[in-house]
């Protein structure tokens, strides 16, 4: 999970659905 691009809410859930697959 990178979270330097999880900046917003929103991004963070889509970046948790595209790291996940």
């Amino acid at each position: 999970m990178d979270e330097r691009k999880c900046d917003l809410p929103i991004n963070k859930t889509e970046n948790l659905h595209l790291n996940h697959v």
